[in-house]
């Protein structure tokens, strides 16, 4: 049958559909472009996740129904777009309880006649929730007393058994910290990121998200999700994910990786984290957690640079004071079949991937000095065999091997006590992307 003859059938039975429907289940932007939709008048209307929906989209919906009830949370991510102009600004940047004024009277401490709050939540363990509740919703929203039980099973999983709310402090990781187009991105606090959730796999947990502020960390994570884990996992099927804060807003997991990335290396803060929504953000990151959530980050960092005000500084204060304060040296790090790591001192395997190589070896290095002298021979060696080149990089030293061995601080360096191998083609064109400016 011809497609246009098929689509217009689907049409038919779609409308037919609609007009037994009691209820309609739609998006904003099908509202507004299908007749199907609009052409209808609705005893009610209720839009949900508002706070992400551009207000011309929300006025339209609202003609379409004699009640309207709009649903959201303006403590998490306002609509996003690409324009500066003021008119985008006043009515495409802005969420609705915003531009109503009800956030203003709210964060006033009043009361809004036409806004309803809810009091309890239900998702979060409360040593995650007490933060938010706390700190974002000023001690307005309080735990269902069935919360705490119900998340119990996923606080006693791997890792850091028995806690909800974990600051993980990695400053050993921050010398790694790097910038492509804009983005910031950490490649060792990535795969970091991943042994933890190697170890909570492990132990049952198959809902679980690694969120960052960063799109370009987000990228290189999602790419060692694919390759490290998904890839080789013979286990029950997961709900694994890896995205911006922007990426999880409206979803939930078990367990939630927060990577913050930011070091030494970017000198200060990322404007995300420290800007006018950056609560919201943080809020987003945190809240996506029904039983675990951990803060990795260089914590000492964020203290020297960002205000007490700064909401993931109170974040940060918080878990120190009310959450698990762990550092580096308290955690074995967990290996793939893809993703090894060596601890200082084992070397074999390097030397065995340097001997072995076919084609190329690529050095990335910011300092030759740093390569040791029985390593620079074993690199001229090869050199009559295969090709070697070195690549000016700013983020320590890594090597590349045949395009799909990846050695990452193969030699002692700095403070971060392992060598990490990564056995992948695409790992290895996604870093050789990533590391360029």
């Amino acid at each position: 049958m011809h497609y246009q003859k098929i689509k217009e059938k689907l049409k038919r039975r779609e409308g037919t559909a609609l007009e037994e429907a009691s209820v309609v289940g739609t998006t904003l932007s099908k509202a507004a472009i299908d007749s199907l939709i609009y052409d209808n008048e609705y005893d009610l209307v209720i839009v949900d996740e508002a706070s992400m929906a551009y207000i011309p989209q929300l006025a339209f919906a609202a003609t379409l129904g004699k009640r309207v009830i709009i649903c959201g949370d303006f403590k998490q991510l306002p609509p996003i777009s690409s324009s500066f102009h003021p008119l985008v600004k006043k009515w495409l940047n802005e969420d609705i309880f915003h531009r109503s004024g009800v956030a203003k009277v709210i964060e006033a401490g009043g009361h809004h006649p036409q806004l309803l709050l809810l009091p309890e939540q239900r998702r979060m363990h409360p040593s995650i929730s007490s933060f938010t509740n706390r700190y974002i919703y000023h001690s307005r929203v309080y735990d269902h007393p069935s919360v705490a039980e119900a998340r119990a099973s996923i606080v006693m999983k791997r890792p850091f058994k028995g806690d909800g709310g974990i600051l993980f402090d990695v400053p050993q990781v921050s010398q790694w910290g790097l910038t492509h187009k804009g983005s910031r991105w950490n490649p060792i606090s990535g795969i970091l990121s991943i042994s933890l959730a190697v170890e909570a796999l492990q132990d049952g947990v198959t809902s679980l998200g690694i969120v960052t502020p960063y799109r370009v960390q987000a990228q290189w994570i999602k790419t060692l999700l694919d390759e490290g884990i998904s890839r080789d996992w013979e286990g029950p099927a997961l709900q694994l994910y890896a995205s911006t804060v922007h990426g999880f807003q409206g979803s939930e997991n078990d367990m939630m990786i927060f990577d913050v990335v930011d070091g030494p290396n970017h000198e200060r803060p990322g404007r995300l984290l420290t800007g006018k929504s950056s609560d919201r953000l943080v809020n987003v990151a945190v809240t996506r957690a029904r039983g675990k959530f951990i803060l990795m980050g260089d914590h000492r960092f964020m203290k020297r640079k960002g205000g007490k005000s700064m909401p993931l500084r109170q974040l940060i204060d918080h878990l120190e004071s009310r959450g698990r304060n762990t550092t580096f040296q308290e955690v074995e790090p967990v290996a793939t079949k893809r993703i090894k790591w060596f601890p200082w001192g084992d070397q074999k395997k390097f030397l065995k991937d340097l001997a072995s190589s076919k084609n190329s070896i690529r050095v990335l290095t910011s300092n030759r000095q740093d390569i040791p002298p029985d390593i620079m021979a074993l690199l001229q060696a090869a050199s009559r065999t295969v090709e070697v080149t070195f690549e000016d990089h700013a983020g320590g030293t890594s090597l590349i091997i045949d395009q799909k061995v990846l050695w990452i601080n193969p030699f002692e360096q700095g403070s971060f006590p392992f060598h990490l191998r990564l056995f992948s083609k695409t790992i290895c064109s996604r870093y050789m992307e990533l590391i360029k400016e």
